[in-house]
């Protein structure tokens, strides 16, 4: 796991980046940087020691969890601003007011340096017209335990919140963008709900989402707004976007290349990789049989991806995540199958699901002296309660905020 993170680290890539494409300078010159995210903190400082000689003078807006976040109000020229996640709060809308006003101030100065990861969508909160953020708060909530995509939920916070769908595009005189993408494919209009680029999506789009999972009934509301065609979003040849440039640095790709090296050199053989993978855990694991099964002693499996839970019908007081229930999924794959295998899965923020883990592992004995003692896998996967099941056969772990953001990742590894 430390392993996968260091191959994310943020300050590391954004660094090298910047020493890349500031080296010469800009044209209209360099207004300042605006990091976002739940790596906001760690992209900060690489870009501030990219810059070198220019740092000291560099004018700096950082929004992203607090723990992080702190210590940066200690430097000068530096507006240090604290982000709630997952879901906005109203401190969130306030700061994200004071980012607007920090891209209004510099950017028309020269280049600003954006640094984006994934929690951008939950901090820069920003209700357009009559809509309120708890209304939307719910809406959002409710796609989330319904199983929604990231996609599906951003349609909506686009066409309905003012810093999102490249709303922000055109407030500096140039933009250049460096992404941590927490989005499977890289969509530029998804991450972080695109605020500096072209919306693919449209009101139509996001008016499907809320009848698919019946929300119009609900919120009409804000089902009316998202049907206004005066709320589109900037579609591709606005002239807004004429001087922005994106370039993803780091993606759930990077940490599945990492979790292959590492296994490598612990002498596993990796005789298949599944990326971008998407649905249910059960799902996931089921459609691994086959390759699992076929496993040799010493051989092993990858994924990356951005597993789902539908928790609608969650036992009350049940704690988990989609990391967490792909483990005990893997698991009854695994005993299936009737061989010996160790499952691993994490979230890369450090938080999985509602519960206070990253995610967990599994070994066949583990799983089975557990079942022994009246534990099954299936059962506590399907009341979404996978942290209670872990806690038993002591198959959880905690990492705390990570500041690395890019989805999941897991493994099987056959070891007899």
């Amino acid at each position: 796991m430390r392993g996968v993170l260091g191959a994310c680290d943020p300050a590391t890539c954004v660094r090298e980046a910047v020493k890349r494409g500031l080296g010469g300078g800009t044209s209209v010159g360099f207004a300042g940087i605006l990091s976002i995210g739940k790596a906001a903190a760690g992209m900060a400082a690489g870009a501030i020691e990219g810059l070198g000689s220019l740092a000291d003078r560099t004018q700096l807006c950082v929004m992203g969890p607090e723990e992080y976040v702190a210590a940066w109000r200690r430097r000068d020229h530096t507006l240090a601003l604290e982000g709630d996640h997952p879901l906005s709060t109203a401190r969130n809308q306030v700061h994200a007011e004071q980012v607007l006003g920090w891209l209004r101030q510099h950017g028309p100065k020269g280049e600003v340096l954006v640094l984006l990861s994934g929690g951008a969508s939950a901090y820069l909160v920003s209700p357009m017209g009559r809509l309120k953020r708890e209304e939307l708060d719910e809406v959002y909530a409710a796609i989330r335990v319904r199983g929604g995509t990231i996609e599906e939920l951003n349609s909506i916070r686009k066409h309905c919140e003012g810093m999102k769908g490249g709303r922000l595009a055109g407030l500096a005189r140039s933009t250049r963008v460096l992404v941590m993408s927490d989005v499977l494919g890289d969509r530029l209009d998804v991450i972080s709900s695109g605020p500096f680029v072209a919306d693919l999506s449209t009101c139509e789009d996001a008016a499907a989402v809320m009848r698919k999972y019946g929300l119009d009934r609900d919120f009409p509301a804000v089902l009316r707004h998202v049907s206004d065609a005066e709320h589109e979003t900037p579609k591709r040849g606005d002239q807004r976007f004429a001087r922005v440039t994106h370039e993803v640095l780091i993606s759930n790709a990077t940490a599945v290349r990492a979790l292959q090296d590492l296994l490598r050199e612990q002498g596993i053989e990796i005789q298949a990789s599944v990326q971008e993978v998407r649905g249910e855990p059960k799902m996931i694991a089921q459609d691994a049989r086959d390759v699992i099964r076929a496993l040799k002693s010493g051989e092993g499996m990858v994924f990356g991806g951005e597993p789902t839970v539908d928790a609608r019908h969650a036992a009350t007081g049940a704690r988990g995540g989609p990391s967490q229930e792909w483990v005990l999924a893997l698991a009854k794959v695994i005993e299936e199958c009737g061989v010996h295998a160790t499952a691993w899965a994490f979230s890369t923020d450090g938080q999985d699901g509602n519960s206070p883990y990253a995610g967990g592992w599994l070994t066949s004995s583990m799983a089975k002296q557990a079942r022994n003692r009246g534990f099954a896998t299936e059962e506590f996967r399907e009341k979404h309660d996978a942290s209670s099941f872990l806690e038993e056969a002591a198959g959880e772990f905690f990492t705390g905020p990570t500041g690395v953001n890019v989805n999941h990742v897991a493994c099987v590894v056959r070891t007899a």
